[in-house]
């Protein structure tokens, strides 16, 4: 066994060179289906006695407005697809929650905590929190992302990852549209372009989330009440941040 004592360990990747072993794992027991999770890794093949070394570890407290990660968030199936890039065995891609977004990420094995946010559509400050990235497949030095928003067709981009030889800042990272979905329906595009995210934060830092019509599209709804307002429904799931942080 190459985890003994460790509650969790699940999608093992070898890098291309097979000198080093990768997994998400757990060392502390939990029960939810969803948790805050550890990467480890260690080099192969193993000696005896080896342990894994903690690359990433938990994430205990609230990330703060200006945090880009928060740690390894998510279900298990959201790192099926988690993988080394291209020929390194120094570099890790995977997909994480923050805040109820999905973002892709990219770990540097050899440096503890080290973990770049691949923002590839250039997204400044106030965009940070828009859209959701899913990490569809890698191939080599090549990732299929799926960028999606709530208002507007998802995209699937190639993203090509080049000078992986060197520090986890110096990765360039290059994306090609390679498809789109479309709305043909003009009436159908323009509800869908009203909607919007509204984000509610509570004085402990912790957020909530529900998507709505804008205000014109709201004044026209057929679900508006006597009184002006509409109904909403809240699902309470996960907490503080079972699900993500």
């Amino acid at each position: 066994c190459l985890n003994a004592g460790e509650y969790l360990g699940m999608q093992p990747r070898f890098s291309k060179d097979y000198s080093r072993l990768a997994y998400i794992g757990s060392t502390d027991k939990f029960l939810a289906h969803s948790s805050n999770y550890q990467l480890k890794s260690m080099s192969w093949p193993v000696s005896s006695n080896q342990q894994a070394e903690t690359i990433i570890d938990y994430v205990d407290e609230y990330p703060s407005d200006d945090c880009h990660f928060s740690g390894l968030y998510g279900y298990q199936m959201s790192y099926l697809t988690a993988n080394f890039l291209g020929s390194s065995n120094r570099y890790y891609a995977f997909m994480s929650e923050f805040k109820g977004q999905n973002r892709l990420y990219v770990a540097d094995l050899e440096n503890k905590g080290e973990v770049r946010w691949i923002n590839f559509l250039g997204k400044t400050k106030e965009q940070y929190r828009q859209g959701e990235y899913g990490l569809l497949g890698l191939h080599g030095n090549v990732a299929i992302v799926r960028y999606s928003q709530c208002n507007s067709p998802s995209r699937v981009y190639a993203l090509f990852f080049q000078h992986l030889d060197g520090n986890l800042g110096d990765i360039q990272v290059e994306h090609v549209l390679l498809d789109e979905n479309k709305l043909h329906s003009k009436g159908l595009s323009e509800e869908v372009r009203s909607i919007r995210k509204d984000i509610v934060k509570l004085d402990n830092g912790a957020e909530g989330y529900f998507l709505r019509l804008s205000d014109e599209k709201l004044a026209k709804s057929p679900a508006r009440g006597e009184n002006g307002k509409h109904p909403m429904m809240v699902i309470i799931h996960g907490g503080p941040f079972g699900a993500s942080p």
